[in-house]
């Protein structure tokens, strides 16, 4: 097999496929023929892209919460204005509506377009976490830490809200 992107000045090289966990800085392809760690350099921007990526991916599901809970919003100021003449006040702070809106809530239909575009950002989290896991199946010690880090390192500063909104379970890694 002679591709152009295996050659170094005439030598042919392959990726290390390591199917153990390694320290290996040299000769370790990142899940493309061309993502290749040459050197501790390349090792390091690998490093550092995969922690970006990791990190980026806590911050696409914290939008994703966002999204989801502003939706959920509209459709209930939606809801509480179309029952607005049924408000009995019975008192207590609590209206005959909230009834009805814990009902609705569970019945919430959205357009194709909020659908639409949920779906894009699902589908975006399922491919980055999906990456995220192949990198991680390079049993690379760097590489595998670097994908923890950056998602700790995410959540530390994106997940600080999953306590009171209930966050979606991570995906796959």
């Amino acid at each position: 097999m002679n591709h152009p992107d295996m050659q170094d000045y005439g030598h042919e090289m392959k990726c290390a496929m390591n199917m153990l966990f390694n320290w290996d800085t040299t000769n370790t392809c990142v899940i493309f023929s061309w993502w290749r760690i040459h050197n501790p350099v390349t090792l390091l921007l690998s490093c550092l892209a995969i922690f970006a990526v990791a990190a980026s991916y806590e911050y696409l599901r914290e939008l994703s919460r966002r999204y989801d809970e502003h939706l959920l919003e509209l459709k209930i100021r939606l809801l509480r204005e179309s029952h607005r003449h049924e408000n009995v006040d019975y008192g207590n702070g609590s209206d005959e509506t909230d009834g009805l809106l814990g009902k609705a809530v569970a019945e919430i239909s959205l357009s194709h377009t909020q659908q639409a575009l949920r779906s894009i950002v699902y589908t975006l989290l399922v491919a980055v976490s999906f990456f995220l896991m192949l990198v991680f199946m390079t049993y690379n010690g760097f590489l595998m830490g670097s994908v923890v880090a950056g998602a700790g390192t995410g959540y530390y500063f994106w997940g600080k809200r999953t306590l009171t909104t209930g966050g979606k379970p991570i995906q796959c890694h």
